[in-house]
């Protein structure tokens, strides 16, 4: 393992991972999500675009809601605004939230309505650069500025 690699591992949410780095064997993108799904309070990145996706670190349940208005961070992801094509520098944060819903479900043939259960949600916003998205990050998310950052394809790819 190089030096930087080693850096960037134990690098906090107030550094940023060097982009573009060029690997020697070809992966798929879905390692960030892979990563963070299974690792939450990390902030994992891909150096080949900058994605990043931070999971919140605790599990959503009808407790945490008041009222039907409320919705609870689950999780953020930093990506490139438009992925796949040429790139003009700007990255996109979603974030994903938790909150309760009203639906109608069909129970032994009968429509039930105003069940309530948990529904997922999401908004986002673009930003001029990735540092900038990163900025919003560590203002705006619990944990985010003090996470540890690492590196999901190296990561995946020792598996």
């Amino acid at each position: 393992m190089s030096p930087e690699q080693t850096t960037l591992e134990t690098a906090t949410g107030a550094d940023t991972p060097e982009i573009g780095v060029t690997l020697e064997t070809q992966t798929h993108r879905a390692h960030v999500r892979y990563a963070a799904s299974e690792t939450p309070g990390v902030i994992w990145y891909d150096p080949r675009d900058g994605r990043e996706r931070y999971v919140c670190d605790r599990t959503v349940t009808m407790a945490d809601f008041e009222s039907m208005d409320d919705r609870v961070l689950t999780s953020v992801v930093v990506r490139p605004h438009r992925p796949g094509e040429a790139v003009d520098g700007r990255y996109c944060v979603v974030r994903n939230r938790n909150g309760l819903e009203t639906f109608t479900r069909s129970i032994d043939g009968e429509r039930v309505p105003g069940l309530v259960g948990i529904g997922s949600y999401r908004t986002a916003d673009v930003f001029d650069s990735l540092e900038a998205a990163q900025e919003y990050c560590r203002e705006h998310v619990a944990g985010y500025a003090d996470a540890p950052r690492k590196d999901a394809v190296a990561a995946r790819g020792e598996r």
